[in-house]
C-alpha cells in the first residue's frame, strides 16, 4: 500500500481508514488532534465525522447510524475519556449529515451535552471548535461547589475568562473572539499571562492584563459544556468538532485549525 501523506484518504482494499502506522510509528496523517494530549494532558477531542463515538443514549449502548438520529453521548477521542452526554431525551442534539459533512445540530431551547466532572491543573488551556452558534458553544465551566465560578467561555463573538477565588477579588477578561457570523472555526489560547484568538485563522483579539487563566487558584473541579451557558441558556446551531486541552500551545494551532476546518467545510 502506498501512502501519500496530504491524501485526503487512504483505504485498505475498499475500507477507508483513519490513521496509517508503519511499525509503532504513524505514517498518515502528518497530524491528529490526539497529538495535544501526548503527555497525558486534561482536555477533549469531539469528533461528530466518527460515528463510532456517537450513540443515541447517554449510557452509550445504541449507535448512531442515520440522519436525524438523537446523539446522547459523545466519545472524547484524547483518551482521556472526558465523554459528552445528556440523560434527558428530549434535551439531545440531533445528527446530521448531508452525505460529505457530519454535525451535531442544537435546537437553542434545552439541547447541550455536558463531560462529567473534571481536575484540572496548571495555567495553562487552549481550544479550538468548528460550528455555527448564537451564543455560548463551549465552557469550561467550575461546579459552584467550591467557589462561586470560574469559566473559560467561547460565547456569541466573544472569549471570556471569569475567575473568583480566595486568592483573588472577582476578575473578568474579555476579548474578541468572532467577526462575523457563518460556520467558523475559532481558536482561543489563554495562560496566566496573556490570551489570544482566532477566527478561521485570523488572529481577533489578545489581552496581556486583566484576569487570566489559573485552575489551580480554583481547587474545584471542571466540566465541558456545549452549546449551554453558565446561566442556564441554551445556544443554537452545528457543532462539527472541538479540541480543548491544557497542553496546546500556538505552534500546534495552524494544524489543528486545519484539521477542523475540514470537518465543517471551512476554507482558512
Amino acid at each position: 500500500m502506498t501512502v501519500i501523506n496530504n491524501a485526503d484518504a487512504v483505504y485498505l482494499g475498499g475500507t477507508a481508514v483513519d490513521r496509517v502506522y508503519l511499525g509503532s510509528e504513524r505514517v498518515w496523517p502528518a497530524f491528529l488532534p490526539v497529538d495535544l494530549f501526548a503527555n497525558s494532558e486534561q482536555g477533549a477531542w469531539y469528533d461528530p465525522s466518527d460515528l463510532s463515538t456517537l450513540f443515541q443514549d447517554a449510557a452509550g449502548t445504541v449507535p448512531v447510524t442515520a440522519d436525524g438520529d438523537p446523539v446522547g453521548r459523545m466519545l472524547d477521542k484524547s483518551r482521556n475519556g472526558n465523554h459528552a452526554s445528556q440523560t434527558v431525551s428530549g434535551s439531545r442534539p440531533v445528527y446530521r449529515t448531508d452525505g460529505v459533512l457530519h454535525w451535531l445540530e442544537f435546537d437553542g431551547v434545552d439541547d447541550t451535552l455536558l463531560s462529567d466532572f473534571i481536575t484540572l491543573t496548571g495555567t495553562r488551556c487552549g481550544a479550538s471548535i468548528a460550528a455555527l452558534w448564537d451564543s455560548d458553544v463551549l465552557n469550561v465551566k467550575a461546579d459552584g461547589t467550591g467557589f462561586a465560578d470560574f469559566t473559560f467561555r467561547l460565547t456569541g463573538n466573544d472569549f471570556n475568562i471569569y475567575q473568583s477565588a480566595p486568592q483573588r477579588t472577582d476578575q473578568l477578561s474579555t476579548i474578541t473572539a468572532r467577526t462575523s457570523g457563518g460556520v467558523s472555526v475559532v481558536t482561543a489560547i489563554a495562560s496566566e499571562s496573556d490570551a489570544k484568538t482566532w477566527q478561521n485563522g485570523v488572529e481577533q483579539g489578545s489581552r496581556t492584563t486583566g484576569a487570566f487563566l489559573d485552575f489551580d487558584s480554583q481547587n474545584q473541579p471542571q466540566q465541558i459544556s456545549l452549546f449551554s451557558s453558565v446561566t442556564g441558556g441554551f445556544s443554537s446551531g452545528s457543532f462539527y468538532g472541538a479540541v480543548v486541552s491544557l497542553g496546546y500551545v500556538e505552534s500546534q494551532k495552524d494544524q489543528v485549525e486545519a484539521y477542523l476546518a475540514n470537518l465543517a467545510g471551512v476554507t482558512l
